[in-house]
């Protein structure tokens, strides 16, 4: 039987932020993004159903879907991960969410 535990030792170990030091000049260094970021991005209201949001990310492909509130303002951002946990069945005209959980142990 596998275990998370046995994963857990494999993967590469980054020291803590707080032993990161970082010289003044470093910390004047700037990286322009723009090139390879999206200045329009798929947005979202707080009010969209989940299964509206799940159509949105197999359409497009997306990542994470940043969501607003009804002033456009960010209030958060969904990500694929996010829905993962989710299932949301159709039965008798009901609309039914579960959470799914991702258990420790590996069969």
């Amino acid at each position: 039987k596998l275990n998370i535990g046995l994963f857990r030792f494999a993967y590469p170990r980054y020291p803590h932020i707080s032993q990161i030091e970082v010289s003044p000049a470093e910390r004047a260094y700037t990286l322009d993004l723009r090139a390879v970021m999206n200045p329009t991005p798929p947005t979202v209201l707080h009010s969209t159903p989940l299964p509206q949001m799940f159509q949105l990310f197999r359409a497009i492909g997306l990542r994470h879907l940043i969501v607003t509130n009804d002033d456009s303002e960010v209030v958060g951002m969904v990500t694929r991960k996010d829905l993962a946990r989710y299932r949301v069945v159709h039965e008798g005209g009901r609309l039914e969410r579960t959470t799914l959980h991702i258990t420790e142990q590996v069969e």
